[in-house]
């Protein structure tokens, strides 16, 4: 970053560098603003200098500037100031004689407001403009191209109350917010709100187009319903097959600082961290417990393709073996939707449909679980009781409660244990993309947490790393190879193998 003493040797320095990648020296000086909202107005003209706008949206919350949440109108700021910009706006496009619908872009600091750019088209977040002001915006475009005119004056227009609209992507969090490609084995979106979406169970998300899963649109009478609406919807998504920011959304609308709207555009990359650390989910010990119980009492079956197939109550436990109850149960390894994994142990059935569960540490949890309609469970610990709505598909357990849509993923734990060691020491490609280097021959040495290759997916570049030390073996995989999520890279030996 540039200082008042360097200020001119960096000048000069970026003039040389445009000549020579652009062949032109032409440099911009803009003004730093540190911890500015971008606000942005919705403008529709007819092209014969009639210009109205639709108000305004907020889309401060962005990261790596790439908008993340985006909500009508702009809430916490002056009505006066926010009459300024878009005056200004229509302004704009009546200089223009602008035709169709457009997008004017500023930077908010205290009482003033810069000019961004404008983005001559419908953009991603426009349903939330159509949520407070009752209009159909595709419609609007293309009755302006039929040459019909707008239909409206700027009086007809109101705003309705408060949209907000999270954008659910197929990316991982854990992993700089690398695009995460694969098949999406469950996809199950909430009721109640307006989705938009181009995708369902079964299809593919790829490294050729944006990860964009949904759009999850609120409208609400008032902002801090729409927020509270959005955490709760964000919590009844369930999506299995590929990495999602879902989590991380629902951190975003249950944050006090967005509450009160004390953020900037550079809020979010500021506090990543804090962010994207795993949630507590209320009661999730009783949550895994029941998966535990569902896949023992209906769900345990040898055929890896179909886990629920085998419905025969209780065959397997293993009774007279000794006075621990533990021993007495059927083991299960619980996958949740954050990847951790745990051992858990069912104990048998007790009259009333009472279980008794123990946790990896040994702790035991009681509770009875009973099916009262297909699909409907009533769960009763103490004196605490609640309904779920669990269900079985695809090899995973969907439990739909009070936290939320759960997601675990059931195996018996002989199963995890065999493919431990081996998956450890094969190195496989994390999503599908092109390797543009390859860092390790046949037979070199390589420790732990070395890269073994770089791959390219989406305009991003991905070191992939070795989970264990040994010797690079059966590299699979050369420079400019497009390769799928999960192809084996390479493997990693034992030393002492290799000299076996």
């Amino acid at each position: 970053m540039a200082d008042e003493k360097t200020l001119m040797a960096d000048i000069e320095g970026a003039l040389r560098e445009a000549k020579s990648t652009f062949g032109s020296e032409g440099l911009l000086l803009e003004r730093f603003l540190p911890e500015a909202r971008h606000v942005e107005v919705q403008i529709a003209g007819d092209g014969k200098g009639l210009v109205v706008h639709l108000f305004e949206r907020d889309c401060t919350l962005q990261r790596r500037h790439q908008k993340v949440i985006e909500e009508a109108p702009a809430w916490g700021l002056p009505r006066d100031l926010l009459e300024r910009i878009a005056q200004d706006s229509v302004r704009l496009g009546e200089t223009l004689d602008y035709r169709g619908l457009g997008t004017v872009e500023f930077l908010v600091s205290g009482e003033e407001y810069f000019f961004l750019e404008v983005n001559p088209r419908i953009q991603v977040e426009h349903p939330v403009t159509e949520a407070i002001t009752g209009l159909d915006l595709v419609a609007l475009q293309l009755r302006i191209a039929e040459g019909a005119g707008l239909g409206l004056k700027q009086g007809d227009l109101t705003i309705d109350g408060h949209a907000i609209e999270a954008r659910l992507y197929a990316e991982d969090p854990a992993m700089q917010f690398a695009p995460s490609t694969g098949t999406l084995t469950t996809l199950s979106l909430p009721d109640g709100l307006r989705i938009d979406s181009g995708v369902e169970a079964g299809d593919a998300v790829t490294p050729y187009y944006d990860p964009m899963i949904a759009k999850l649109i609120i409208h609400a009478p008032d902002r801090e319903t729409a927020l509270a609406r959005l955490a709760l919807a964000l919590d009844h998504v369930a999506v299995e097959g590929v990495e999602t920011n879902r989590a991380f959304l629902a951190a975003l609308a249950r944050d006090a600082e967005f509450e009160k709207m004390n953020v900037h555009t550079r809020w979010i990359d500021e506090r990543l961290d804090d962010l994207t650390a795993a949630a507590k989910v209320p009661g999730i010990r009783l949550w895994k417990a029941m998966a535990a119980v569902l896949f023992v009492t209906r769900g345990r079956s040898d055929d890896a393709a179909e886990p629920w197939s085998n419905r025969d109550l209780f065959t397997n436990w293993r009774l007279g073996l000794g006075g621990d109850a533990m021993e007495a149960g059927q083991r299960v390894m619980l996958t949740d939707a954050a990847g951790s994994v745990e051992e858990l142990c069912v104990g048998p059935v007790r009259s009333g449909d009472t279980y008794t569960v123990y946790g990896s540490d040994g702790a035991a949890l009681t509770f009875s679980c009973r099916e009262i309609a297909p699909g409907r469970w009533r769960v009763a610990q103490g004196e605490t009781v609640d309904v779920a709505t669990a269900r079985l598909h695809a090899g995973v357990i969907e439990i739909d409660a009070g936290p939320g849509r759960l997601v675990f993923r059931p195996a018996p734990p002989l199963a995890s244990a065999a493919g431990e060691s081996a998956a450890e020491r094969t190195v496989a490609s994390p999503l599908t993309g092109m390797i543009v280097d390859v860092k390790v021959s046949e037979g070199d040495a390589v420790a732990e947490g070395d890269v073994v290759a770089v791959l390219e997916s989406m305009k991003l570049e991905i070191s992939i790393k070795a989970s264990a030390s040994g010797i690079a073996a059966n590299i699979a995989a050369s420079k400019g190879m497009m390769v799928d999520r999960g192809q084996t890279i390479a493997e990693i030996i034992p030393p002492e193998k290799e000299q076996a």
